[in-house]
């Protein structure tokens, strides 16, 4: 069977009508069988890496958000047990953006699994050269109104502007507390403490809605083909194992809670960092290939300039090129703000937006395999390149 006829097999089961992949569904457990068995007919060893997830991202980052309009009403009655209380969740929700677990650890609602095999090239106990991370997770995705193309663009904005409202409550708080001032007797004081209440329920309450009414999507391009494309290079390796070198293959699930599953195999799995390089794949079933260069949500994350410059030196400007900001983060975010390097690799229209992401019209129709094996090409290319260079 050629490759292009396997991607089509592996998009066609993934995304086709008979199932859907959302997150701890029957469906998801489905695929991530499917994936291992695709696995094991390689002759490779596949583990599963099972783990509790919570809700939608968007649902999860509400809790934090609520949860600060009760620091806001405490710190009226009492401004230091305000300013307290509101730290330690402002430091929960950093956390929790920052890619690890917080407060989610606590409210386990769904079951998810990763899938996780190595291709080792060298003796038992000696320590390979570099370790290679290839990635992709394999749930669908969730259209809502925030991810619409009104609301997407704004979502950076969006997160700032909560911090900062966290923030502004801290400082007054503090500073009543620290000069012993009623805040309903000062002007300033009961100002801030309503404007920024405000913005976060206005903002908690439509993100209430919006995620109320959200609906699955086929997830054809993302993340579908993303799987195809890593299943596509496991297999080449397979076949073609590089000396000295260690190929890490693992699909993850819960992408759609926070890329939960990718922050418990980080957690789960301490790779030494001075050594190993992720390459992330996200939605390469159409449109033309970027790297993208820089990740941001409340905090930002750039690629490493070797990287970029290894790209450049090497040609693979003139296949893949490169974006320096999208929207919403890639799983490159979680990646870079564990202290990993890394990359993704994502199909982008004409205006540099995703792909059909998050889209109802996300089909097995929209897909490009040629574009997948393009993808599986650059990647084993820049693989072997990466690794045959000097340190």
């Amino acid at each position: 069977m050629d490759t292009i006829t396997k991607i089509s097999d592996d998009i066609n089961y993934l995304a086709g009508a008979n199932i859907t992949r959302r997150y701890g569904t029957e469906g998801e457990l489905l695929c991530s069988e499917y994936i291992r068995n695709r696995l094991l007919n390689m002759g490779l060893q596949p583990i599963v890496e099972a783990f509790n997830c919570s809700r939608e991202t968007f649902q999860t980052l509400i809790l934090y958000w609520v949860e600060f309009l009760f620091v806001i009403l405490l710190s009226v009655f009492f401004p230091f047990a305000g300013f307290v209380y509101g730290l330690v969740v402002l430091l929960l929700y950093l956390l929790e953006i920052s890619g690890y677990f917080s407060l989610t650890l606590f409210i386990p609602e769904y079951q998810s699994q990763n899938i996780h095999t190595v291709i080792r090239n060298q003796e038992v106990f000696d320590e390979p050269k570099y370790r290679i991370v290839l990635h992709a997770n394999y749930d669908c995705g969730i259209s809502h109104l925030l991810y619409s193309k009104e609301i997407i663009g704004l979502l950076p904005v969006i997160h700032h502007i909560i911090v900062i409202c966290m923030l502004v409550v801290l400082g007054i708080s503090f500073r009543d507390g620290f000069l012993d001032l009623v805040p309903w007797e000062d002007h300033m004081s009961i100002s801030c403490r309503l404007l920024t209440g405000i913005v976060l329920g206005t903002i908690s309450l439509v993100t209430f809605i919006a995620t109320m009414n959200e609906e699955d999507t086929r997830g054809a391009n993302f993340n579908a083909s993303g799987v195809a494309c890593i299943l596509g290079l496991a297999e080449y390796f397979s076949k073609n194992p590089l000396k000295n070198i260690e190929i890490h293959f693992v699909f993850t699930g819960a992408h759609q809670c926070w890329m939960a599953g990718l922050r418990y195999f980080l957690k789960k799995n301490k790779l030494p960092k001075e050594d190993t390089l992720f390459i992330n794949v996200e939605g390469v079933g159409s449109g033309d290939l970027h790297i993208i260069t820089k990740e941001n949500m409340a905090f930002v994350f750039r690629v490493e300039k070797e990287i970029i410059k290894f790209i450049d030196e090497n040609n693979f400007s003139s296949e893949i090129q490169k974006v320096d900001f999208l929207p919403i983060p890639t799983s490159s975010y979680i990646i870079l703000s564990h202290g990993y390097n890394g990359f993704t690799i994502m199909g982008l229209d004409k205006g540099k937006k995703p792909m059909y992401c998050n889209q109802i019209d996300d089909t097995t129709l929209n897909i490009d395999e040629q574009n997948i094996r393009k993808t599986m090409e650059i990647i084993s290319k820049f693989v072997k390149r990466w690794t045959e260079k000097e340190n």
